[in-house]
């Protein structure tokens, strides 16, 4: 069964997070493909991709290539990041995992 992740907050638990994915996959790449921004807040439209060659959130090496593209929205505070909220079709990247079927 899969679970909502829980709000993450501070600098150690937002790298801890992140960190999953440097773990968990292989030949990746993070494209930010464009920002657009409004005063403190922006947006950024990215892609990412990799192999998944290791533990990623406690699931196993599937070997699989994940092509998924997402968005975040953030908030900026005396030019640091304050807040950021990821969004991707967390669906089709199980399925691209080969977690859950087609």
């Amino acid at each position: 069964m899969l679970h909502s992740l829980p709000e993450i907050r501070g600098k150690a638990n937002a790298k801890a997070y992140y960190q999953n994915f440097v773990d968990g996959f292989s030949e990746r790449s993070f494209i930010v493909k464009e920002i657009f921004a409004d005063g403190d807040r922006l947006v950024k439209y990215w892609q990412f991709k990799g192999k998944h060659t290791g533990v990623f959130f406690g699931i196993p090496a599937t070997g699989k290539d994940v092509d998924v593209i997402g968005a975040t929205l953030v908030t900026m505070r005396n030019g640091k990041i304050a807040e950021e909220q990821d969004f991707m079709d967390n669906l089709e990247f199980m399925r691209q995992l080969g977690i859950i079927p087609r």
